[in-house]
């Protein structure tokens, strides 16, 4: 009984959604299912969510304006083990515009560039609208010039990189907070690790032979082929789990309805991990590169180079049109914002939202930025990072976006990633 002392809401979303702590809070049920089985296996003891436009409403009221006091929220949440969708909002007191308010969220990022960097991870945030825009230094992996992949495993940060000199190899490195790195090891004897992902608990990384003329800088020396996937089996060991064909890169991971799903970097097509080593392929979106994977209402996504523009994977090699983004030619990153597809663009460094069908709505230029780099959603907004400035941005809606800051400031060259 202790624990019910100073409720200020308690939603059984057992047949309703009432509020049954005595204040008044109740819910208005936006399209949710309020018949769904709870823990145990109790019939009618739990709400579920369709992960589109279903939720909870409960109105603002004096017992839910928490202030600067303490609070706290508990909940039960069970998701599927095979996801074809992202999952986002558990709990959202949030105001964007004002940017106060608090997030509690299991987050499934990907499509952040090459990689998938969150999944299931459980997120907590409050925001006061902070003015002040800083960001920390966290030391340096290695002898890297480019951390190509970053990805949260088992409550820790890894990071993938790509080191040019003719006797270096890319590697893998865990956050050891301050600005410290725990070298993790090198998969294989190329020069990067350049997408990391979490499947079925696991942590896989893919390598590549980078070309870095790509990004105005000399080509490395190391010329050893990658294209391959491994997974990490603690220390510094990896075990191969396959190569995506004859490709010599592994470029972008994402996970749908339970497998692992690849791209190479310098040629066209999507694979699938079906074990054992084996990866079978999936078609090749548009007939050209691609740039970017993730899930989204249920399907699997596509980005795409050479041309720009998003395809959706209808199964076997089948892959759906989406539309182009005006006459952007690389579509880099995507993110899944307010339940929205954005995606970020070269060479005007746009976003856009994916408003159904072919349609793609302008969401604004980030600055004189020529390509988006990479976006994610953090504390309830979305971000994105930039070249040639390696800026990182904060979506304001419309087509407003605000600078929070220049990570990279090394002089005299041509471009600088974020």
């Amino acid at each position: 009984m202790a624990l019910e002392k100073g409720l200020v809401g308690y939603w059984k979303l057992g047949g309703d959604c009432k509020d049954y702590s005595g204040n008044g809070n109740h819910g208005v049920n936006h399209g949710a299912h309020l018949a769904g089985p709870g823990r145990g296996g109790q019939r009618e003891a739990a709400a579920g969510f369709d992960g589109r436009d279903d939720y909870i409403e409960v109105p603002p009221s004096r017992s839910l304006s928490l202030g600067s006091s303490d609070f706290s929220i508990s909940v039960w949440v069970r998701t599927d083990d095979d996801l074809d969708d992202v999952i986002g909002d558990i709990v959202s007191k949030f105001d964007p515009e004002s940017r106060t308010g608090l997030n509690l969220s299991i987050m499934n990022n990907a499509g952040v560039t090459s990689s998938q960097p969150n999944y299931r991870n459980v997120f907590f945030g409050i925001d006061n609208a902070r003015t002040a825009s800083q960001w920390t230094d966290c030391g340096r992996p290695g002898n890297n010039i480019f951390v190509c992949a970053l990805a949260v495993h088992q409550g820790a940060l890894y990071a993938g990189t790509f080191e040019t000199e003719e006797h270096e190899a890319g590697h893998v490195y865990r956050y050891a907070g301050g600005t410290e790195w725990v070298d993790c090891g090198s998969p294989d004897n190329s020069n990067s690790v350049f997408t990391l992902a979490v499947c079925k608990g696991q942590l896989y990384a893919g390598t590549a032979r980078y070309r870095a003329r790509g990004s105005a800088l000399p080509d490395s020396l190391n010329q050893n082929p990658g294209g391959w996937v491994y997974r990490y089996d603690g220390g510094k060991k990896w075990v191969p789990s396959g190569r995506l064909g004859e490709a010599n890169e592994v470029y972008a991971l994402a996970v749908y309805r339970g497998a692992l799903y690849a791209i190479p970097m310098y040629s066209p097509g999507v694979f699938r991990f079906d074990g054992e080593n084996t990866w079978t392929y999936c078609g090749t979106p548009g007939g050209r590169r691609s740039m970017a994977l993730a899930v989204f209402n249920g399907s699997l996504y596509c980005t795409g180079n050479e041309g720009a523009g998003v395809w959706r994977y209808e199964g076997g090699t089948e892959w759906a049109d989406c539309g182009q983004q005006a006459q952007e030619t690389q579509t880099y990153s995507m993110a899944f914002y307010q339940g929205r597809m954005y995606v970020g663009t070269w060479p005007s460094g746009t976003v856009f939202r994916y408003d159904g069908e072919k349609t793609w709505a302008d969401c604004g230029r980030l600055g004189d930025e020529k390509e988006v780099m990479g976006m994610a959603v953090y504390n309830g907004m979305l971000y994105a990072g930039t070249l040639p400035l390696a800026q990182v941005y904060r979506y304001d809606g419309g087509s407003k976006w605000t600078s929070t800051g220049q990570l990279d400031t090394t002089p005299d060259v041509t471009y600088r990633r974020a």
